[in-house]
């Protein structure tokens, strides 16, 4: 095509079709991500609680998980057996495989269940459940 030459209705129609279907090429690439990670993590292992009297605190530890593939953890902790985690009983989302609880109330029966969270977001299954007393041996 030259400048200033007139542009006839099938030219006009194919320019548009070409810059539609370029268009929708590149919103396509925007959209799709360059490599989906869908897979969840494990689930942890080894969760144990140690108590510590003068700071009426639980401390919380797990077998780590491999730290390239962890973004953080998630510790659930409710007074109620057999809860089911949610927003309000998130207690803290540490990096590490431990967690010190503070301030409990003493002699209170706590149950925790903790689960991973890799660095593309994806929640891994919850550990069994354990319970802890806020309380001497």
């Amino acid at each position: 095509m030259r400048r200033n030459e007139p542009i006839t209705a099938p030219v006009l129609a194919s320019l548009l079709l070409r810059s539609a279907y370029d268009i929708e090429q590149r919103l396509f690439a925007l959209s799709v991500p360059a490599a989906y990670d869908i897979l969840a993590p494990t689930t942890i292992s080894g969760l144990r609680a140690e108590f510590y009297a003068p700071s009426l605190s639980i401390v919380l530890h797990w077998n780590a998980h491999d730290p390239s593939e962890v973004d953080h953890y998630e510790v659930h902790r409710s007074t109620t057996p057999s809860f089911t985690p949610s927003a309000a009983t998130l207690v803290g989302r540490p990096a590490t495989n431990s967690f010190r609880n503070r301030d409990l109330i003493e002699d209170a029966i706590y149950y925790f269940k903790i689960c991973t969270v890799d660095r593309k977001g994806n929640k891994g299954s919850f550990s069994t459940e354990i319970s802890a007393t806020a309380s001497g041996p």
